[in-house]
């Protein structure tokens, strides 16, 4: 019973050791694929509105042009 005890004792240390060690980088990678999907939502969300949003932002193009703007006259020259 000793003997199973102890294995148990130094299997739960082991898992536990791994797990400490392991954490950091799967919460790295989670944190990654988050924000990715986040990245790739945004980007579909502002895709999807800016189309319209400049449409309506742009004003006509003129049909005919007026005159010509005067030259500025340097004095002297």
């Amino acid at each position: 019973m000793a003997v199973t005890a102890f294995l148990m004792s130094g299997a739960l240390t082991t898992v536990a050791v791994v797990a400490y060690t392991k954490i950091p980088q799967l919460t790295t990678r989670f944190m990654d694929q988050v924000q990715t999907e986040i990245q790739s939502k945004i980007s579909e969300a502002i895709a999807g509105a800016l189309p319209p949003a400049v449409q309506d932002a742009m004003p006509e193009l003129p049909v005919e042009t007026g005159p010509a703007i005067p030259s500025i006259t340097l004095p002297g020259g």
